[in-house]
C-alpha cells in the first residue's frame, strides 16, 4: 500500500518527500517495500540504507555496503552521499573507496566536489588526522556557509587552538552561517551555533582565553585547547589507521546498541591492540551486560595501562570510574575520582564530570538530597549529558517528582548533541524513561 509510484525514479521521489515531511515511520516503511519491488536499483538501495540509519537499524551498513557494489553508473553524486553515510556507519575503508570512485568521475559540479570535500574531512576526524580535515571542511564551508553540519564539526577543530585570534575565527565562521538562510532540517545545529557564539563572546569579553604559548618544535598544533571541552570532539589521535577505525566502528554499535557486534568488534581489537587504554576500556564496557566480573577487570586494566596526563587519560578515568560504579564497586570508582580531582583540580569540563559521578555514587549509597544536589548542579552546567540527566530524572522519579523529572528529559532532548559523542545507550534510557513517566493519553 505504500508503494504510490510505478518507477524506481518515482519511488525514490517519494521516499525522499516522506523524509523532507519528517514521517521516519512511512520513510522507512516505502523504502523498504521500494527497494523489494527494485531491487537493483542503486538509488533506492541506498535511500534503504539512510532510511535505516535513521532508524537506528544494524542493517544499515550492510545496505551501503550493497549500495556501494550495486552502483553501476559512478554516480558522483550518490557515491558522495554513500560516503558520508558509510562514515557516520564506522565503515571509513568503504567510506574513502567511494569518494574515490567519485573524485575519478572528474566531476566539475561544484555542489558534488563540495560535498565530496565534507566527507573526506569526515573521514580524515575519524581517522585522527585533523589537519587534514581542517583543510578539507574549510573547502567546504567555503563552498557551502550555509550548511550547519559542516560549520559545526569545523568549530569543533577550529576552537582547538588556545588565544584570542582562534576565538575570532570561530566567531567569523559561525557568524557567516547564521547570515545564511537555514537549510531544512538544521534548527538544533543553527540553535547549537547560536549558544557557541555567546559562549565564545563572553570569553573573549571576560579575557578568559590565553594566549598562544610557544610550542616545542614538531608539537601538534591542537595539542592545547582554551574551550574545546564544551563541544566533545575526541584529542587528535596518535592511534594507527586500523585501531582508529576499530574504535570507530565499535562505538558506532555501541550508539546503536547492537551488543553482539560492539562486543565482537571490541574483542577483536583488543587481541590486536592489547595494550590500549581505550580498546580495553571499550572490552570492559561491552563486558558490563554479560560478565561483570571481567568487565571490572578490564576497565582496571584500562586506567593502569593509561599514562597518568592528557585529554584523553582524563577521559579514561572518567570513563572508567562510572562504568565501575555502574558494575556495584563504589569504592574503586571513588578513588579514581579522587585521582582526577587532584590531577586536574581545575578543569571544569572535568569538575562536572566529576560532579555527576558523585552524585550518581550519592544516589547508590541512598544519599538522596546529597545526590540531588550533585547531580541537578551538573545538569543545569551542561544539560546534554544524557547519563546525568537520566540519573537525575531516575532520582526525581523515585521521590514521585515525575513533572520536574520529565522536565529534565525534556531539556536534555532539546538540547543539540556534541559532536564526537555517542550517546545513544543513554539518550534510549532517557526515551524509556520518558515513557514510562508520562500519563497514558487512554485513560
Amino acid at each position: 500500500m505504500f508503494l504510490q509510484r510505478e518507477t524506481p525514479q518515482g519511488a525514490l521521489a517519494e521516499a525522499q518527500r516522506l523524509l523532507r515531511d519528517g514521517s521516519t515511520a512511512g520513510y522507512l516503511a516505502f523504502a523498504r517495500n521500494a527497494v523489494e519491488r527494485f531491487p537493483e536499483d542503486p538509488g533506492l538501495r541506498l535511500e534503504y540504507a539512510a532510511a535505516l540509519s535513521h532508524a537506528r537499524d544494524d542493517r544499515a551498513s550492510q545496505e551501503a555496503l550493497r549500495f556501494a557494489a550495486l552502483e553501476p553508473d559512478e554516480d558522483p553524486a550518490r557515491l558522495a552521499r554513500a560516503a558520508k553515510l558509510l562514515v557516520d556507519l564506522g565503515e571509513l575503508s568503504a567510506a574513502s573507496s567511494c569518494v574515490q570512485r567519485a573524485r575519478a568521475v572528474g566531476s566539475t559540479n561544484l555542489v558534488i566536489l563540495n560535498s565530496l570535500n565534507h566527507a573526506e574531512g569526515l573521514i580524515a576526524v575519524r581517522e585522527g588526522d585533523h589537519t587534514e580535515a581542517e583543510r578539507l571542511l574549510r573547502l567546504a564551508h567555503d563552498g557551502d556557509p550555509a550548511n550547519g553540519f559542516i560549520t559545526r564539526m569545523l568549530v569543533a577543530l577550529l576552537i582547538r587552538d588556545e588565544g584570542d585570534a582562534a576565538a575570532r575565527e570561530v566567531l567569523s565562521v559561525i557568524e557567516r552561517t547564521l547570515q545564511t538562510e537555514p537549510l531544512s532540517g538544521e534548527e538544533q545545529i543553527r540553535s547549537y551555533l547560536e549558544r557557541m557564539r555567546r559562549r565564545v563572546e563572553a570569553l573573549l569579553d571576560r579575557g578568559s582565553l590565553k594566549g598562544p604559548e610557544p610550542k616545542a618544535a614538531g608539537a601538534n598544533h591542537a595539542s592545547s585547547r582554551a574551550f574545546a571541552p564544551h563541544v566533545g570532539l575526541d584529542e587528535p589521535s596518535e592511534h594507527p589507521p586500523a585501531l582508529t577505525r576499530a574504535l570507530a566502528k565499535a562505538r558506532g554499535h555501541l550508539a546503536r546498541e547492537n551488543w553482539g557486534k560492539y562486543l565482537r568488534v571490541t574483542q577483536r581489537a583488543a587481541a590486536q591492540f592489547p595494550r590500549d587504554a581505550q580498546v580495553r576500556l571499550e572490552l570492559a564496557t561491552a563486558l558490563a551486560r554479560s560478565d561483570p566480573a571481567r568487565a571490572k577487570a578490564e576497565a582496571v586494566r584500562a586506567v593502569s595501562l593509561d599514562s597518568p596526563d592528557g585529554m584523553m587519560a582524563q577521559a579514561v578515568l572518567l570513563r572508567a570510574a562510572r562504568l565501575l560504579l555502574d558494575l556495584g564497586d563504589p569504592r574503586r570508582a571513588e578513588e579514581l575520582a579522587e585521582q582526577l580531582d587532584q590531577r586536574h583540580p581545575n578543569e571544569a569540563h572535568i569538575l562536572n564530570g566529576l560532579t555527576a559521578l558523585r552524585g550518581a555514587s550519592a544516589a547508590a549509597r541512598g544519599e538522596v538530597s546529597k545526590a540531588e544536589r550533585l547531580l541537578s548542579d551538573a545538569h543545569r552546567i551542561d544539560p546534554v549529558d544524557a547519563v546525568a540527566a537520566n540519573d537525575l530524572a531516575t532520582l526525581l522519579a523515585a521521590q514521585g517528582r515525575s513533572n520536574e523529572a520529565l522536565a529534565v528529559i525534556a531539556t536534555t532532548f532539546a538540547t543539540p548533541q556534541r559532536p564526537g559523542t555517542y550517546q545513544g545507550q543513554a539518550t534510549r534510557v532517557l526515551q524509556e524513561l520518558r515513557a514510562r513517566l508520562e500519563p497514558d493519553p487512554s485513560t
